[in-house]
């Protein structure tokens, strides 16, 4: 019941301030979370096609990136 509760609060406060539910909890607008949609699909896609081997360098590679982008 509770939960519901948030739920109904913070799509009224997404409703008054005129945005989304996910800029309100996750600062992600409707245009970059439409340009998000499949992007995952693509990477898992790649990941299928490697060995065991390959997406081990592959998941090194991205966290090595994603530090560096930080």
């Amino acid at each position: 019941m509770r939960f519901s509760l948030f739920i109904k609060f913070v799509i009224q406060i997404a409703k008054s301030l005129h945005v989304s539910t996910d800029y309100l909890l996750f600062g992600i607008s409707e245009a970059e979370n439409k340009n998000n949609e499949g992007k995952e699909d693509v990477l898992i896609e790649l990941l299928n096609k490697c060995t065991d081997r390959e997406r081990k360098i592959a998941e090194e590679i991205l966290k090595l990136l994603v530090t560096y982008i930080k």
